[in-house]
């Protein structure tokens, strides 16, 4: 409101804001007010000098080249980035000596480092909120990244050889990101990803994003006895197998914060599930039910008597949907759509906050529903 950020430009997947300009009078206000405090450097020769002042609080190196690691930095640093340009390296790192000399840490970004396992002297860094330890080499995590009591934040994206998270990672009560993208843990404290039901996830009141990704083909037994945390907003279920979605799928129902759900690579099912019964739900995306044929009104949940048993004279499906997407369905034929007859009429209205539909690679599909072509406020299909 104020004009210090402008020209948003917002993803088209969920409408959040993922790049902005700072207006230029108010960049070098910024840089005015910070310039004793925030140093920020490229390195690109074989012997780094960086000239530290004592007031510098917050730094970022950028390496855009193999070279040798700086050996010391300011003892009062609060932040620091260090930013490696893809594909390069940096060898001789001397990580625990720098430990020792930056206890006063907030945030500690090592990302893309060639690390095998995390030096000695962690644990020192007990004032650490954010942790960065994306795309590095690790293997596993030491334990005393568990004495960490003030950490918030720990982004383990891409870690593609670590399987486990240490047993003490409960003691990082303050906790409330861990970041895991493209990481397959293998399991969880208390949790085993292939028995949903022991993780006790239904306990969890502060989780609002899951994503359950199964490897075995025994998975249906424990997606019939999964309890959903009550205040998810995102969730995601990937290479289920099962022919059928499981019978306490109303579960799901109950969740009155859920707002994006994302169903990908479900090779055996055979029809989707009642998902237009989500009343809350925002975003739906669902890729790789290469089974699906047909998709009829058991996706919108209105089946004859469900309609004819509605107490009200309009029944609303998928009231709150904005974005809808279907993306490689093979063999996907038919969407269709019929006005249940049995009983009074009933005024049926679909997707009526509808935004943004699409459809990509679905190449049998050949014509859309009644209710889609009467949508409009579709901008985006």
């Amino acid at each position: 409101m104020r004009s210090f950020f402008q020209d948003f430009e917002r993803s088209g997947y969920d409408g959040s804001i993922i790049r902005c300009k700072m207006h230029d009078i108010v960049h070098d206000f910024a840089q005015f007010l910070s310039k004793n405090e925030c140093f920020n450097a490229k390195v690109d020769n074989e012997e780094p000098r960086l000239e530290y002042s004592s007031k510098v609080r917050h730094s970022m190196i950028q390496f855009k080249s193999s070279v040798s690691f700086p050996r010391a930095f300011g003892d009062k640093l609060r932040s620091l980035l260090i930013d490696i340009r893809p594909y390069n390296k940096i060898d001789g790192i001397h990580v625990s000596k720098l430990l020792d000399e930056l206890t006063c840490l907030r945030a500690l970004d090592v990302s893309k480092f060639s690390l095998k396992g995390l030096p000695r002297g962690i644990e020192k860094l007990i004032h650490l909120r954010y942790l960065n330890l994306s795309r590095t080499n690790l293997k596993e995590l030491p334990e005393a990244l568990c004495d960490l009591y003030n950490l918030q934040t720990l982004d383990l994206t891409s870690c593609e050889e670590l399987r486990i998270l240490p047993q003490g990672i409960a003691k990082l009560l303050k906790l409330r990101h861990l970041i895991n993208n493209y990481t397959y843990l293998m399991h969880l404290p208390k949790a085993d990803v292939g028995k949903v039901y022991k993780a006790e996830l239904h306990n969890k009141k502060n989780l609002i994003g899951l994503n359950l990704v199964f490897y075995e083909n025994h998975n249906e037994e424990a997606l019939d006895s999964f309890q959903p945390p009550p205040n998810l907003e995102k969730f995601r279920i990937e290479n289920y197998v099962g022919n059928l979605m499981p019978p306490n799928w109303i579960a799901m129902v109950s969740l009155t914060k859920l707002r994006e759900l994302r169903l990908n690579c479900w090779l055996n099912c055979k029809h989707l599930p009642p998902l237009g019964k989500l009343l809350f739900l925002e975003t739906l995306i669902i890729e790789s039910l290469r089974s699906v044929k047909i998709v009829s009104n058991e996706f919108l949940g209105i089946e004859s008597e469900d309609a004819t048993s509605s107490s009200s004279s309009s029944v609303v499906v998928f009231p709150k949907l904005q974005t809808l997407e279907f993306q490689f369905m093979d063999n996907w034929e038919e969407w269709s759509y019929s006005t249940p007859t049995r009983g009074e009429h009933i005024d049926i209205i679909i997707m009526p906050c509808l935004r943004s539909l699409k459809i990509w690679f679905c190449r049998n599909l050949r014509i859309l529903p009644s209710y889609i072509e009467a949508c409009e406020n579709v901008g985006d299909i």
